[in-house]
């Protein structure tokens, strides 16, 4: 005799990701795990896309990079003009980074070998959108770009 169905229909499951819910969360509802949720959705085709980054964060980062500061405030703007949901902290988070671009007119440039370390902040130029300077095309390097301290690195110096 076969085992029973643990998950509903495709039709239910779709509706239950439209809802907001996670994989984790339906298989915990339904008695199975999330990669039984996400087998099932993949088998149907409806599974959900990647989100791409790249407009917003148009470099190649090294797997250290992509963890820094602004690798993640970037991600967190990408999130943000794509309509997707951010917790209350990561939005005051990335409300202050902004403010802090936007107050002192930079962008962010990645230079992986820069002596002050990968991610600089450049002034912004008219051609600049977002908080991200694009790689190539006319590129105008200040003789001294300026390194702003992230919050954490700032509470990390403080800290005694």
């Amino acid at each position: 005799m076969p085992t029973p169905r643990k998950l509903p229909e495709i039709w239910e499951l779709r509706e239950m990701i439209r809802r907001g819910m996670t994989y984790q969360e339906i298989g915990d509802g339904c008695g199975a795990s999330r990669q039984a949720v996400h087998l099932a959705l993949a088998a149907a085709g409806a599974t959900r896309s990647r989100i791409s980054y790249r407009e917003f964060l148009p470099w190649s980062l090294t797997p250290e990079d992509g963890n820094a500061f602004e690798a993640k405030m970037l991600k967190l703007f990408a999130r943000s003009r794509l309509g997707l949901p951010l917790t209350p902290q990561a939005a005051r988070r990335l409300d202050a980074f902004c403010t802090r671009c936007d107050e002192l007119d930079v962008v962010v440039d990645y230079r992986p070998d820069h002596p002050q370390g990968p991610f600089v902040y450049v002034p912004r130029r008219p051609s600049d959108v977002g908080y991200a300077r694009r790689p190539g095309g006319a590129v105008d390097v200040p003789r001294q770009p300026t390194r702003v301290r992230s919050p954490a690195s700032r509470r990390a110096r403080t800290r005694v």
